[in-house]
């Protein structure tokens, strides 16, 4: 039982100070984590940790709850899961890139994420090197969730794909049950040679049952979701879908109709990623310091991407961007992680 799935009732029982530490040991009896940290859940597959229980839970969750009442949204982990006005009426799973991961070693950089919350990753796995990054990471936390592998693939340079090595890629996805994120360089304009390519990628990963989300990328063959749109329509394979990110769709100049993308993609899209950003960024450049920063940087608003997946009552994984980010201090994953979740339950409380 999660405790902060009773949030609302927790924040009534504060005002009732005698009686706030039996109530909330009672409810979570081993949740142990320090009151002004974003509170991570038992049952998630990065921050779980064996956690034993702290007979000071009550006190400190009832200081907390008092102390800092207008900020009880940051402790949510998630918004209340019977809330019609909810995101997409069922919580979406919140993960982030592991570009730039804090340690000396893949073990390190997995566990820097532990405590915060989030509840999976994506990451490169285009070669057999990023493979034993894989494998490094799921031994330093077995029960590791990821959401999506980037495969990023030029489909005018036949060596760029190694069909033996991509079969590998399919066959540990399945066990994992996580998709091919593919991301298609290229001459753009080329409809019929880029479809018979994400054709073979798609039959090859639906030989292993393996579903291939294309990317839509800043300066590629496919830039946007409607242009990716067009391609899985002309592929005509089931286990085909799209993914929008904010940071891509602004660089296009759909900062103002995301609505209208959302609505295009429809069914097909399947995974999301938010991040800070300014409103105004420049196409085609290699400095995404613009176009990606951590939540709370940057003056567009991320809510109103929220906005958008709730009218569309999305329903699948949201993915913090956090490329080029090596500079800003480690403190930013749980940061950006405390700031999604205050921004999700004002989104849904609209």
């Amino acid at each position: 039982m999660k405790i902060l799935e009773f949030s609302p009732l927790i924040v009534a029982l504060a005002a009732i100070a005698p009686l706030s530490d039996a109530i909330a040991n009672a409810l979570e009896p081993s949740f142990t984590n320090q009151p002004t940290q974003a509170a991570p859940r038992s049952s998630d597959p990065i921050s779980h940790q064996g956690i034993s229980p702290n007979p000071e839970f009550g006190k400190h969750i009832r200081e907390a709850l008092v102390a800092n009442f207008q900020n009880i949204s940051v402790l949510a982990s998630h918004p209340p899961k019977h809330d019609a006005q909810s995101l997409a009426g069922t919580e979406n799973p919140f993960g982030l890139f592991d570009f730039n991961l804090r340690g000396k070693d893949a073990s390190e950089q997995i566990r820097s994420l532990d405590g915060i919350g989030y509840d999976g990753i994506t990451m490169p796995l285009k070669t057999p090197k990023d493979l034993e990054k894989l494998e490094a990471y799921q031994k330093a936390k077995p029960n590791l969730k990821l959401f999506a592998a980037l495969c990023h693939m030029d489909y005018s340079k036949p060596g760029d794909f190694d069909p033996e090595h991509f079969r590998i890629v399919v066959k540990k996805l399945a066990v994992m049950n996580a998709k091919v994120w593919l991301i298609i360089s290229g001459p753009k304009g080329a409809n019929e040679e880029i479809t018979r390519f994400v054709r073979e990628v798609a039959d090859l990963a639906a030989a292993g049952k393996v579903g291939v989300s294309l990317y839509p990328h800043d300066n590629t063959a496919l830039e946007t979701a409607e242009e990716a749109l067009v391609i899985l329509k002309n592929a005509n394979r089931s286990n085909l879908s799209i993914s929008v990110h904010q940071c891509h769709e602004m660089r296009a100049g759909n900062t103002d109709r995301i609505d209208a993308v959302m609505a295009a993609v429809g069914p097909y899209m399947d995974i999301v990623t938010i991040c800070g950003s300014n409103t105004k960024v420049n196409d085609n450049s290699t400095d995404w310091s613009d176009a990606i920063k951590p939540l709370g940087e940057g003056d567009y608003d991320p809510k109103n991407f929220l906005r958008a997946l709730k009218r569309h009552k999305f329903h699948g994984p949201i993915i913090l961007h956090t490329f080029g980010l090596m500079n800003k201090p480690a403190s930013h994953y749980q940061n950006s992680y405390n700031l999604y979740q205050k921004m999700r339950v004002e989104v849904n409380a609209e």
